[in-house]
């Protein structure tokens, strides 16, 4: 029987600086450096014995009360990490693990960090997790990726630490606004320029947001918040590849691209994850198009005032709301 490899991640205080936050820092062999001396590897004959490692890992108890967090998953795997939670600051800190959740709990103590190979009824098998899967899930929370949507209609990968913006020219920054819309259980976040260098209708930008939008476009994610007590944007790494499926998608009615979702199995976990949703649709995109994407829906946002417009208009209604306030 195929064996299963866990991670275990160690009590650690690894912290950052604000100099030290930079890409150089954060390349794959610095991390490795960084994380090497806190991560174990378990191989494990079955899933009794990784309950097991769990339960003797985090020192469960009936009094404790054990946690599972999702840190990352795509329509191949689902990276699970399952750890204790400590407000009262009694235990030793896993700086590394509270990375990894995103940072909205105080972890503590070791944590087991398992990957699940995502099948095609959307069922999981355990497999194995490797020091190169551990740096990677890693880096991927200390620097983020978005996209930005050129009016060539090309894409570009954008890599930023702080947020979707931060590697923009400063000069620039007053001119950009951005405005969100809902997909599934993600947030897309779109920074449009108020007055657009390149003043080009940018279709495939339109087409996601759903009305016009003139110029280049940075457009970012976060996820949904599950709790409104966790403020800071959870941000969520998309691609140039993601992207391009996603255009497609929103590029017809929704009609035309019902999927069936993975039916649910009472003895096992099914995943539904965003990025399965998205490519069952596009895969249907494409046996219905033969084009990337379709440009009959532009002709809905003519009647609209573009983004760019609105932006504009609702800067300049809220400068005049404030002077009215000031003269009263």
């Amino acid at each position: 029987m195929t064996k299963i490899t866990v991670a275990i991640i160690a009590p650690n205080k690894l912290t950052y600086s604000n100099v030290e936050m930079t890409h150089s820092r954060f390349e794959k062999f610095r991390i490795e450096d960084d994380i090497e001396d806190f991560v174990e590897f378990v191989e494990l004959d079955n899933m009794e014995e990784v309950l097991g490692q769990i339960i003797n890992t985090l020192n469960l108890s009936p009094e404790t009360v054990a946690h599972t967090t999702v840190c990352k998953e795509d329509s191949k795997y689902i990276y699970q990490m399952c750890h204790i939670i400590d407000e009262a600051k009694n235990k030793q800190q896993n700086n590394i693990a509270i990375r990894l959740a995103n940072s909205k709990y105080r972890i503590v103590d070791s944590v087991v960090l398992l990957k699940d190979e995502i099948m095609a009824d959307g069922t999981t098998m355990p497999c194995n997790i490797t020091i190169n899967d551990v740096i990677e899930l890693y880096q991927e929370c200390l620097i983020k990726s978005c996209i930005r949507i050129n009016v060539d209609d090309t894409i570009d990968d954008v890599k930023y630490i702080f947020n979707p913006i931060d590697w923009m020219n400063k000069e620039l920054v007053p001119n950009i606004r951005f405005h969100e819309i809902q997909f599934a259980d993600k947030v897309m976040m779109f920074f449009i320029e108020l007055n657009p260098i390149k003043n080009v209708l940018n279709n495939q930008a339109s087409i996601l947001y759903g009305r016009e939008i003139y110029g280049d476009v940075v457009i970012a994610m976060r996820h949904k918040p599950e709790d409104i007590r966790h403020t800071a944007y959870e941000y969520y790494n998309i691609d140039s590849n993601i992207v391009r499926k996603l255009v497609a998608i929103f590029s017809v009615p929704k009609d035309k691209l019902k999927t069936e979702e993975p039916k649910k199995i009472s003895t096992k976990q099914v995943v539904n994850n965003f990025c399965m949703i998205t490519d069952r649709k596009y895969n249907l995109y494409k046996t219905l198009y033969k084009e990337p994407y379709s440009l009959e829906v532009l002709e809905t946002f003519k009647t609209s005032k573009s983004l760019n417009q609105q932006s504009i208009e609702m800067i300049n209604n809220a400068k005049l709301t404030n002077d009215t306030t000031k003269t009263e």
